[in-house]
């Protein structure tokens, strides 16, 4: 159960939808009666037990918004019987406040967040910092990288010397929340297309991604790109193509330009894979080969019978390449869930595994494995 409060102002709440409830000018971050969430309830049908999360401070029933939408505050209850049990935590979050920010209509970038085993919070357990655009150059930062003749890119208005982007590049925690000691932080590292192009984690460990163009399609060769005649002199990165671990050892991934999905991958151990999507409408996966031009290559097939009877029938090989000796099948209802799974043998008998739902759409009942002839 949600409850919804509706708002004019900053100060300004009102239960129900009312064209000026506090007889206030409009507030201009808001339309009038934006309506937030007040509380949620839930309520467990079969022990009645009830548990609750809301924005109301439990000392004044103030909603605790900013004045841009963002909630402030949350105070979470445990289950009780009939209504809500005791405080579990309450949950804090500032908001970052620079005009910079506010005047690129950057207004939820949150700053710090906080969690406190009261609702005062005064015994504060866990606390986050976030850090947004440092790219002063240090051992931990660096200078947005450029990219130059970026399809659909204005590199004129949008370059390195724009700072205020709202890129998270440091997040920091601690050991002793309360007294703010024993901090721990983890770096990131941008281009001015907003790609993470390097990564240093809490030990200090660095992971470099790069998102040079390399796209192709299924074959054995992830690392040579195809440049597509629709951006020729141009480029995208728009993917991730390869990434270097802290041990410098690199894995790849090459791209269908047209549909984005990955084609062919190289792991760190230069084993190659390959994934095709052939005649389907929906440009899903039909078939994966992974370990190519190896002794031990194998592939597994997908198809898709989308009829009345909702299928993903999967195959793949047991003894010899393109066998497709191993067989599964998942069914699906008219909501796209689950209703039953099956695994054949090799004489076509199959076990089996039905699953029931509620009223709600929730499993309410699920078989032992059943076995069919």
């Amino acid at each position: 159960e949600t409850e919804w409060a509706y708002r004019i102002s900053p100060s300004c709440f009102f239960d129900t939808p009312s064209s000026n409830p506090c007889s206030l000018s409009p507030y201009p971050q808001y339309p009038n009666t934006a309506p937030v969430v007040a509380s949620i309830k839930t309520t467990l049908n079969d022990t009645g037990q009830v548990s609750l999360t809301t924005s109301r401070n439990p000392s004044t029933s103030v909603l605790a918004y900013d004045s841009y939408g963002n909630r402030t505050d949350s105070w979470h209850y445990d289950y009780g019987s009939g209504t809500p049990g005791s405080l579990l935590k309450r949950i804090h979050t500032d908001f970052v406040t620079d005009v910079a920010y506010l005047g690129r209509a950057l207004r939820s970038l949150p700053s710090t967040t906080w969690v406190s085993s009261d609702s005062a919070g005064s015994s504060i357990v866990s606390r986050t910092n976030f850090e947004y655009d440092n790219y002063e150059p240090d051992s931990n930062h660096e200078e947005l990288t450029s990219r130059s003749s970026v399809t659909g890119h204005d590199s004129t208005n949008f370059g390195t010397f724009l700072a205020a982007r709202g890129n998270v590049t440091g997040i920091t925690s601690y050991t002793n929340a309360a007294a703010q000691t024993g901090a721990i932080t983890a770096y990131s590292q941008y281009d001015i297309l907003g790609n993470v192009v390097k990564t240093i984690d809490a030990r200090g460990k660095a992971t470099i991604i790069s998102y040079s163009d390399n796209y192709g399609a299924p074959d054995n060769d992830a690392t040579t790109t195809s440049t597509p005649s629709q951006i020729s002199g141009l480029s995208t990165f728009a993917f991730p193509t390869s990434t270097t671990n802290p041990l410098s050892w690199t894995a790849y991934v090459q791209y269908d330009y047209f549909t984005g999905m990955p084609v062919n991958t190289q792991d760190v151990n230069g084993m190659k894979s390959k994934m095709l999507s052939v005649d389907d409408p929906l440009d899903r996966p039909t078939q994966t080969v992974v370990a190519l031009t190896t002794d031990n290559e194998t592939q597994t097939t997908i198809a898709y019978d989308d009829d009345s009877d909702r299928q993903v029938i999967v195959t793949s090989d047991l003894n010899t390449l393109g066998d497709n000796l191993l067989k599964s099948v998942s069914l699906y209802d008219g909501l796209g869930r689950t209703k039953e799974t099956r695994t054949y043998e090799a004489d076509g008998n199959y076990r089996a595994v039905q699953t029931e739902f509620d009223a709600f759409g929730r499993a309410y009942k699920t078989s032992n494995p059943l076995s069919f002839k």
